[in-house]
């Protein structure tokens, strides 16, 4: 993703979003949420996978994240 989509992320709409983000799978995500269930999402650290709880909120599902310390305290701190 080139910095012009990047400073352009807070204006995208569910539109806009489905051109750079692909929700593979988000099939299984919709039914547990119709299930009720909460739905646990796993990903590695790669590409622009902060793009995803963008794009599930202006779908209308918030996000929330769960992060361990990097081990470093100068990172830690921030």
């Amino acid at each position: 993703m080139d910095g012009r989509r990047v400073c352009a992320v807070p204006k995208y709409s569910r539109e806009d979003i489905e051109e750079i983000v692909v929700l593979d799978g988000n099939e299984n995500f919709v039914d547990g949420q119709k299930q009720g269930k909460g739905v646990l999402i796993l990903t590695g650290h790669i590409g622009a996978w902060e793009l995803s709880s963008f794009a599930h909120a202006l779908f209308g599902y918030p996000l929330h994240f769960i992060g361990a310390a990097a081990g470093q305290s100068a990172i830690d701190a921030l």
